[in-house]
């Protein structure tokens, strides 16, 4: 049953997402119906109703690839992966001004740092434990991660802090979802990582169509000063019920993805102990057999 309700609402969601092309978005006051034109938009008259339809697309596909098993492979997840930073670009590309600019300030560049830090830390943790055991502990993992962010940070701070940097809006999308894939796949079990992909993704879609609200807005006055000269006031004018289900797909979208990332993390961690206890078991009974065959040889030269 757990199956089947994560996989709907892996696909029901960004269809709520991709059927707001033909929803209204934003709407004016009813008092200014008589005053002011168009006083209602749809989803397919403004560019914001179009990411919406291509991002429910872009979701759907990367949806369909992360339900079927073949994403939990060393070939599949790399696919799902590079999936998810070709359509972020490609979406980019079609909708995003063509350059970004941005000045790392220290509170951000302190984020990213901490970002890149437990990057490095998740990938070489189980290599230095297994060099220094101590680092075993929560306090000394702890440590350890505190002085990669300092030094990440110091890094940072030392060679972009303050600095602008401008870069075309593909690339800037290009990194951003090469590093979120990095971290996904940073994290263990590994098999995971197309799942936690699809979370990290979702959660980037939600920002994007929470933050829309006010170009919506901002479009309908457009649109108004276009075709009679006037406009209503800002005020008056209000996202509607388009916007509201871009909104809720993204949360079903969310909790479908949640729910098989959880139910396939409980499965990978069942599998992962029924091997450690095949292998305690297979070693337990070579021990009793090499015992037994060293009784036997005792047995045999005592007699």
């Amino acid at each position: 049953m757990q199956k089947n309700w994560t996989g709907i609402a892996i696909a029901l969601g960004p269809l709520m997402l991709v059927a707001t092309i033909v929803w209204e978005i934003a709407r004016t006051n009813p008092a200014f119906t008589a005053l002011v034109n168009p006083w209602s938009i749809k989803g397919h008259e403004t560019v914001h109703g179009w990411v919406f339809f291509w991002l429910g697309i872009a979701l759907l596909i990367g949806g369909l690839l992360v339900i079927s098993s073949w994403s939990t492979t060393s070939v599949g997840r790399l696919v799902t992966l590079g999936y998810f930073i070709g359509a972020g670009v490609a979406l980019a590309v079609g909708f995003a001004p063509d350059s970004y600019t941005l000045t790392l300030q220290p509170v951000l560049s302190m984020l990213v740092a901490l970002f890149l830090a437990l990057i490095v830390f998740r990938f070489g943790k189980d290599a230095l434990v297994r060099l220094v055991p101590a680092f075993r502990r929560s306090w000394a993992s702890g440590l350890l991660l505190l002085v990669l962010w300092v030094v990440t940070f110091l890094i940072l701070r030392v060679s972009l802090v303050g600095k602008q940097i401008e870069l075309a809006t593909s690339v800037a999308i290009a990194i951003l979802t090469a590093i979120l894939a990095v971290y996904a796949v940073a994290t263990t079990p590994r098999g995971l990582a197309a799942n936690r992909m699809l979370i990290y993704v979702t959660l980037l879609a939600f920002v994007v169509v929470i933050t829309s609200a006010g170009a919506i807005r901002t479009t309908l006055l457009r649109f108004q000063v276009e075709a009679e000269g006037v406009s209503a006031q800002y005020k008056d004018v209000q996202i509607s019920a388009g916007w509201f289900l871009a909104g809720l797909g993204l949360i079903v979208l969310f909790l479908g993805t949640v729910g098989l990332w959880a139910k396939r993390r409980d499965l990978l961690v069942a599998q992962e102990r029924q091997r450690k206890q095949r292998a305690a078991a297979e070693k337990s009974a070579a021990e009793l057999k090499a015992a037994e065959e060293a009784y036997l040889a005792r047995t045999a030269t005592n007699g």
